[in-house]
């Protein structure tokens, strides 16, 4: 009797135990950083007006290898690899009032100048979605409404002002001692002048444990075009295809390694 009671007891706590979440340690100010950034988008569109259409193939994919350093205001960025870009093999400084070219001092365009801001946030010490994960434990295959808040308004910074994030979720599903894995997903639409790209992403998030680094991420899936508002006097654009984003960190000081939890 005493034996079945002891085998109850234990299956119970067994059965009732909470799991273990997965903890962040606080980050390393870095100093140098190589990043790669990968994207790709492939359309199948109509153009026209009314029945009088055409149909067209579109397809743009870049990749770019940028080293980046921390300087006394602000960082400079190498730009070791970008094919079809005037920066391949150049330079520019980030501050925080502009950026400009490192041999000419020239500015460079707004949206080169967005990119290069993004490439060196990782030197200015830890974004929102680092620092919420950080704050408590993260469960596996739950769901955490602040984390998928903090990666939409991110995602919404990364697309542009004319963008509207309809969803976005972000799910811890699988850890090691060192890195864990989170799968993403971000529902968006951006608009460009009458043009509306609607987008359905999936993907993986790769965050280094011991320091919260973000080691990198791949969102992917089909997106779909079309100018909601052109009447049949006016020039449409309707389509579909899919669209591929990817970026790896990579520090090149290496970060003091510190202590966390152990998996259960």
């Amino acid at each position: 009797m005493r034996v079945f009671a002891a085998v109850s007891i234990s299956v119970l706590v067994g059965c009732t135990a909470r799991p273990t979440g997965i903890t962040f340690g606080a980050p390393t100010p870095l100093t140098q950083l190589e990043t790669t950034s990968i994207h790709t988008l492939d359309l199948a569109l109509t153009i026209g007006i009314g029945d009088d259409v055409e149909a067209q193939h579109q397809s743009e994919a870049g990749r770019s290898r940028v080293r980046v350093e921390r300087a006394d205001d602000g960082a400079t960025l190498q730009f070791l690899e970008w094919k079809n870009s005037n920066l391949e093999g150049r330079g520019v400084k980030v501050t925080t009032t502009n950026v400009i070219t490192t041999d000419d001092d020239q500015p460079v365009p707004a949206e080169t100048a967005a990119f290069a801001r993004s490439l060196t946030q990782p030197l200015a010490g830890p974004d929102a979605l680092q620092v919420e994960l950080m704050r408590v434990p993260t469960f596996l295959d739950r769901r955490v409404a602040r984390l998928e808040r903090t990666f939409a308004s991110l995602a919404r910074q990364s697309l542009g002002q004319n963008v509207e994030v309809r969803g976005a979720t972000v799910q811890l599903t699988g850890a090691t001692e060192s890195v864990a894995i989170f799968t993403t997903t971000l529902d968006a639409t951006t608009t460009s002048g009458p043009v509306q790209m609607d987008y359905a992403l999936t993907g993986t998030l790769e965050v280094q444990r011991a320091d919260t680094f973000i080691l990198g991420f791949t969102l992917e899936g089909p997106v779909t075009v079309e100018t909601p508002g052109a009447t049949t006097e006016q020039p449409s654009v309707r389509g579909a295809g899919t669209l591929v984003l990817s970026r790896r960190m990579r520090p090149l000081i290496a970060a003091e390694p510190q202590v966390v939890s152990a998996l259960p």
